[in-house]
């Protein structure tokens, strides 16, 4: 979806883009990870996707033990 800007599920090309929404999972969002999403106006099927991949690798090697 992100990057074919096409829906996996019903094809359509009409996609809604949300810049800088907190992640519905509560993990990321203790993180303040921010995701993008991406929703289909067809058929509602949506996706989150992480931008910030430096802040995701920073959050990743807070986390090893």
């Amino acid at each position: 979806m992100k990057n074919a800007k096409l829906c996996p599920k019903c094809d359509s090309h009409d996609i809604l883009r949300l810049p800088g929404q907190y992640s519905g999972n509560s993990a990321a969002q203790s993180q303040n990870l921010a995701a993008t999403q991406y929703i289909c106006c067809k058929c509602g099927y949506s996706e989150e996707w992480f931008d910030d991949l430096k802040e995701l690798a920073k959050t990743k090697e807070q986390q090893r033990p």
